[in-house]
């Protein structure tokens, strides 16, 4: 039920301190991270407040330009159960500030770009509390401007509960902290938080460490998340941001004890790392930029290779990168090897086409 203004359950004078505090608990703090996201905003705000389940608290962390925080302010101002955050410098510490200001039993990102079907909120909330997880995991469709290039992710994972232990690829799989809720106290009691500085892609350690940390977790094979694909500035569409990435990863090796992990955990932490390598890589297309990305990649890669790693397991791609990315710490050392290794890649590809 919505709460009109001037109506709010700790507005009562006479209700004990325990019950005020009970009466403004919520099921789940939805928290939106908003820069200059303005062409989207109204469908992703809407979408959050159309939900099924009402016991919603929505958490604006709009960090700009002056044309977002009017939207937000106008929500706020119409909507009892819409907070603001206040400019906060980062993406990073945006989000942090809304985990500490959130009221939920579980937290939920959504991205302002994005969207939500009606009842995502309550499925992924009902299957946490039954199950008593740390995080509740949705699939999520993959949406372009055309359709039919749309894919849908996790949903080949079947509805279940587990740890990483039982599904270790799932620590590398595609970062998406979005489609996901995840418990408060759990959180809190890891100190799990975002990187505060002005980069990119600090989902990936947040997704990665949570998934290590958690004692539960449960999967909901639904499709309920709308990640947009469409949008042309997206942070990481950002080429200027070579070594994001790489910084990110690092973070996240600080965070975690990588020797007390499983063989199959470290396997599947490595392969992470290398697909994130790979994809920062394939992202630039001039010398210089390579040049930069493989010397600190080359630095990062020796520093998480602590333990034994059976590289066979690679795709060829991957694992010529892999070779070459272990064994020569200057760009100019690698780079004939890895434009033949990538002709050689499409040649194949090609004959296999023909093929079927």
């Amino acid at each position: 039920m919505q709460i009109e203004k001037g109506n709010s359950p700790c507005s009562d004078r006479t209700l004990t301190f325990q019950t005020c505090m009970v009466k403004c608990m919520k099921n789940i703090t939805v928290i939106i991270p908003i820069f200059n996201n303005k062409k989207y905003l109204f469908r992703c705000i809407d979408s959050v407040l159309a939900q099924s389940l009402t016991n919603i608290e929505i958490i604006l962390a709009c960090d700009g330009p002056e044309s977002c925080d009017i939207i937000c302010e106008n929500y706020a101002a119409k909507f009892d159960r819409v907070k603001l955050t206040g400019h906060c410098g980062s993406y990073g510490k945006s989000v942090n500030k809304a985990i500490d200001m959130a009221n939920g039993d579980y937290i939920g990102i959504v991205e302002a770009d994005d969207w939500v079907s009606p009842k995502m909120f309550e499925t992924l909330y009902n299957m946490a509390r039954k199950y008593d997880v740390d995080i509740c995991k949705g699939a999520f469709t993959c949406c372009y401007d055309d359709s039919t290039k749309n894919t849908v992710k996790f949903s080949d994972i079947p509805s279940s509960v587990f740890s990483i232990s039982d599904k270790p690829e799932l620590l590398s799989s595609q970062p998406s902290i979005w489609s996901a809720i995840y418990k408060k106290d759990f959180l809190n009691r890891f100190n799990l938080r975002f990187m505060e500085n002005r980069i990119s892609y600090v989902d990936s350690p947040f997704q990665m460490e949570s998934f290590l940390r958690a004692s539960r977790i449960a999967v909901c094979n639904s499709p309920m998340y709308f990640y947009n694909l469409a949008n042309p500035e997206q942070s990481v569409k950002d080429r200027t941001k070579i070594l994001d990435g790489i910084i990110t990863d690092n973070y996240l090796l600080q965070r975690i004890d990588v020797q007390s992990l499983s063989q199959p955990l470290y396997e599947h932490l490595m392969l992470a790392f290398i697909r994130h390598l790979v994809w920062h890589y394939n992202r630039f297309s001039h010398y210089a930029e390579h040049k930069i990305f493989w010397e600190a990649a080359h630095a990062f890669l020796l520093k998480a290779l602590i333990r034994p790693y059976d590289s066979t397991k690679l795709s060829l791609p991957r694992r010529v990168f892999f070779f070459l990315l272990r064994h020569c710490n200057s760009y100019w050392k690698a780079a004939a090897p890895m434009a033949a290794a990538s002709i050689l890649h499409q040649a194949i590809k090609r004959v296999k086409k023909k093929q079927r």
